[in-house]
């Protein structure tokens, strides 16, 4: 176990409707897009970047298409990718 070991995320489990999931926190790698949701127009695109760079980061043996994902789901996904990545949500 290296110094700077503790820098990295670590996996949180999470569940969305009756799916028990692992999912990866992003890394800096990823700032670029945190940095995106801060301007209103480039908002939605951004999270929808974001909920796909963790589901693969997470998966990546999986085929996921943000695109097909029922909007039912939106919250779910985004409350625990929120949560994976330790981001606080404004009430």
């Amino acid at each position: 176990m290296g110094k700077f070991d503790r820098f990295m995320g670590k996996p949180k489990k999470v569940t969305i409707g009756d799916m028990e999931l692992e999912l990866k926190p992003l890394t800096l790698k990823h700032l670029d897009v945190f940095m995106k949701t801060a301007n209103e127009e480039q908002r939605s695109e951004a999270m929808k970047d974001i909920i796909t760079l963790t589901m693969k980061g997470s998966y990546p043996e999986e085929d996921f298409d943000i695109d097909n994902v029922s909007i039912e789901f939106l919250q779910g996904l985004t409350t625990a990718i929120f949560e994976v990545n330790n981001i606080k949500m404004e009430e």
